[in-house]
């Protein structure tokens, strides 16, 4: 099933068999993603689409702790 960016719901519609979505415990967090299955070592996620932002422009305001950092030549 196809969901489309900006479709509401987004996120939880597009979760993997055994995932959901939920308010995190952390203070200041937001969502979190849970499983009640195992899931097997070196197993991916992906594609991420969120926001692609340089870290330069990033506000001081705006920092929350959480966040992902992908480096082009990680691999």
């Amino acid at each position: 099933m196809q969901v489309l960016l900006g479709e509401e719901d987004r996120a939880r519609k597009t979760l993997p068999t055994g995932l959901s979505l939920s308010n995190s415990k952390i203070k200041n967090a937001g969502k979190g993603v849970w499983t009640d299955v195992k899931i097997p070592q070196f197993t991916r996620f992906g594609p991420y689409e969120g926001v692609k932002q340089p870290v330069k422009d990033i506000k001081q305001d705006e920092v929350s702790g959480y966040g992902w950092l992908v480096s082009i030549d990680s691999f």
